[in-house]
């Protein structure tokens, strides 16, 4: 569905990073997961992972749009019997970069790495508090 470039969002982190730096008048070498967390702020790429879990939740759990009904599935959709990870999202086969930037890769990557307590939450808006307070566990010393 959508392509993420590393490259520029590593840049666009450490201009960021910079910028808090200044703002808050914290030493050059201050640590960012520090003042991420003073500030109550998510890094770039934890904002991005978060809206893909929110995709995923909605298409496995919510109101998809028609067009992702059944844009991801489980591997429990390919057989019956049971195997260790039934219950995990099947991850399309890639061949580039290219396609590890996917939506569908991603996404079936975060969700299959969540606690089974959060992928198991049935309300968005629990699912959501979870989420955050799970990503906000990164950035503890």
């Amino acid at each position: 569905v959508a392509m993420y470039n590393t490259t520029l969002v590593h840049k666009l982190q450490v201009v960021q990073n910079k910028l808090l730096r200044v703002l808050t008048k914290k030493d050059p070498q201050y640590s960012t997961n520090a003042l991420h967390r003073e500030l109550n702020l998510f890094k770039h790429s934890d904002n991005r992972d978060m809206f893909i879990m929110h995709f995923v939740f909605n298409c496995i759990k919510g109101k998809p749009i028609e067009n992702f009904k059944n844009y991801l599935k489980f591997r429990e959709t390919i057989h019956n019997h049971d195997t260790r990870g039934i219950s995990q999202l099947i991850r399309p086969q890639i061949r580039t970069e290219t396609g590890r930037s996917t939506v569908k890769f991603s996404g079936a990557t975060l969700w299959n790495n969540l606690p089974a307590q959060i992928r198991n939450i049935n309300s968005f808006p629990a699912f959501k508090r979870a989420l955050q307070s799970h990503y906000r566990q990164k950035y503890r010393i």
